[in-house]
């Protein structure tokens, strides 16, 4: 009887762990690494592009609210100055026949109005004469020219006015626009944008104090929204009207910056509503201005911004929009109230101390397409700072793979531009962050090619690139 018992505890125990193999190989055996490698094209008309913009490489720019904000103090890391920047302005020959070699069919480069109107009312010909120049230069060797009127920086005289919170601001803007146009829009520039990340920009002069004015209060971020509202809508429409009567076809278009946002702690209900209040600001409030004719944003007992812009609505001929990272959003109890963290491994994080997140260019650009279902859209800057250049060429290679992804499923995705052809004067981190295909020598202003410029170069020339996608199955 006890050998019985013992014989049959046996034959339970065996059935019991077969029964266990029998269940894991029901459910799957455990997951084993893949590589599978996928040839990615791009259409013909894709637009490949590099992106600058003028206070970062052109030099001079004295008579700008940055140069003056550089001059302050401490502002800038390392107490770097942008002094001759690139020297771009006196290089133009030489820049523009490094577009050439890498074979880019679109430039988008800013221009300085702090150059172009160095003083109220008072006109510089040779600044104008410059941008003419070199946008012939460009056209000559077949790159087009892709035009942001304000990329950041303002004149000074326009900055002790009060800048975008001037209840002037859209007229001095659009007197400025108005020269730029007639005194070049017939050099056959079909795309122009207004504004480059303006949110980013003025959170960080009148949130953060990281840039021009320098200042730290929430309160003061709804009136300069407006002033750029109001100043995009009148610049389109003035653009559009001169166009007209000349007989010109453009497009006009405004360049936004979309992050990922999401809550550090989950658990946390204020970190949900610190999130929700961010992704409003940040990311939705001007492009919800501009699909709707309403800005709304609001931070209880500090702002509340519900203003119906009429004028903005449907004043978008194209989007840009610039992706960089993923960010991780808490709650504190000191001003601003909402602080933001990276949260990735050393090896997804940039010299920027930014998340390397090539699926949130996947999603931002499925939001603003989903807002604004028969806009073009161009991914006017995507890049990363890294000194190496180790990372570079993943990173491009995963965010141009999502952006593959977008045109399969039909998003009207016309262009990819790098940020940025040159190392360059990354505004308050100053020189550290070099974000180039071309390494810039400080000393020699020397510009000479990575690695990842060669990639980049081969990538336009074979329009698409072999992937390889890594994964679990």
């Amino acid at each position: 009887m006890k050998k019985k018992n013992c014989f049959t505890k046996l034959i339970y125990s065996t059935n019991f762990f077969l029964s266990i193999m029998l269940g894991l190989s029901c459910v799957g055996a455990p997951p084993h690494a893949f590589s599978k490698t996928e040839e990615i094209k791009f259409p013909d008309s894709f637009e490949w592009c590099v992106a600058t913009a003028s206070h970062q490489i052109e030099g001079n720019n004295k008579d700008s609210d940055w140069w003056e904000f550089e001059r302050r103090g401490k502002t800038i890391e390392n107490e770097d100055r942008s002094t001759k920047a690139t020297d771009h302005w006196n290089r133009l020959e030489e820049d523009t026949q490094i577009l050439v070699d890498l074979g880019v069919k679109t430039y988008r480069f800013s221009l300085e109005w702090a150059k172009i109107e160095p003083q109220p009312g008072n006109w510089n010909k040779e600044a104008l004469e410059h941008y003419k120049k070199e946008i012939l230069l460009l056209k000559k060797n077949n790159i087009k020219p892709f035009i942001t009127l304000n990329h950041f920086s303002i004149p000074y005289w326009f900055a002790k006015k009060g800048g975008w919170t001037s209840p002037q601001a859209p007229h001095f803007f659009n007197r400025y626009v108005k020269k730029v146009f007639e005194n070049l829009g017939h050099l056959g520039i079909e795309s122009w944008v207004t504004f480059n990340e303006p949110v980013w920009n003025l959170i960080s002069g009148y949130v953060l104090g990281a840039f021009p004015p320098g200042k730290k209060d929430l309160k003061l971020l709804a009136a300069p929204i407006v002033g750029v509202v109001k100043s995009h809508a009148l610049a389109y429409k003035t653009l559009h009207k001169i166009a007209k009567k000349r007989n010109i076809p453009i497009k006009v278009g405004l360049v936004k910056a979309l992050n990922i946002f999401e809550t550090l702690r989950k658990w946390n209900p204020l970190d949900h509503y610190a999130r929700s209040i961010l992704e409003r600001v940040y990311n939705l409030s001007l492009l919800e201005a501009l699909q709707k004719g309403r800005l709304k944003f609001s931070f209880p007992t500090i702002v509340n911004m519900d203003k119906e812009l009429k004028e903005a609505k449907g004043t978008l001929d194209f989007l840009g929009v610039n992706f960089y990272t993923r960010l991780f959003v808490k709650f504190t109890f000191s001003p601003p109230f909402i602080k933001t963290e990276t949260v990735a491994a050393k090896d997804k994080i940039t010299e920027m101390h930014w998340e390397i997140y090539p699926e949130g260019l996947y999603k931002v650009v499925t939001k603003a397409h989903q807002m604004f279902p028969k806009l073009p859209i161009f991914i006017s800057e995507n890049g990363i700072a890294d000194k190496t250049d180790k990372k570079r060429i993943p990173f491009i290679k995963d965010h141009l793979y999502y952006v593959y992804k977008l045109i399969k499923q039909k998003v009207p995705i016309v262009g990819y531009c790098y940020w940025t052809l040159i190392d360059n004067f990354e505004w308050a981190h100053g020189y550290r962050p070099r974000f180039g295909l071309y390494e810039l020598d400080l000393k020699t202003l020397s510009r000479t090619p990575r690695p990842s410029a060669i990639f980049y170069k081969n990538l336009i020339k074979k329009k698409g690139f072999s992937y390889e996608k890594k994964g679990f199955k």
